[in-house]
């Protein structure tokens, strides 16, 4: 059952250890983040690639949604059932909010708001640009029992 098994019961900061992930979600305490790498090497701020990274993430999200309400209604599990994953639960350079930052990335290659593209660019992906890293924010409690079983 994850880190809970190991906190000391009623605790005051057992307690708000819980506290915080209920209001705010298991991911916000042990956050998920995948790599994607683009197609060729360098291109993490490929306004095409950007674009084409984003709509697959905006797909990934209403995909997991489909699959995992099909699984609660065979399961009988009502919290799957109503399951949602959102495109604004990834967070990455090609997507913000569940909104594609493909034209907001190419503008900051202008030489006024490189400073800012640079430093944007350089938190989401690695030294030579040839991967990047998107948060993926989860409701579903990967230490719950239906998370285990998931």
């Amino acid at each position: 059952e994850g880190l809970q098994t190991l906190l000391p019961r009623g605790d005051p900061l057992t307690e708000t250890f819980l506290e915080v992930q209920d209001h705010f979600g298991v991911s916000q305490i042990f956050p998920n983040t995948i790599v994607v790498l683009p197609p060729n090497p360098g291109d993490v701020t490929s306004r095409g690639w950007l674009n084409a990274s984003c709509h697959a993430m905006k797909f990934m999200a209403s995909n997991v949604t489909e699959v995992m309400r099909a699984h609660g209604r065979e399961a009988g599990d009502a919290s799957l059932q109503n399951f949602a994953m959102k495109a604004s639960d990834f967070s990455g350079l090609m997507i913000q909010g569940g909104i594609c930052t493909s034209l907001l990335i190419s503008l900051l290659e202008n030489p006024l708001a490189k400073k800012y593209g640079d430093f944007l660019v350089n938190g989401f992906s690695n030294e030579d640009r040839t991967a990047t890293k998107v948060r993926v924010k989860t409701t579903l409690d990967p230490f719950s029992t239906v998370g285990q079983k998931w």
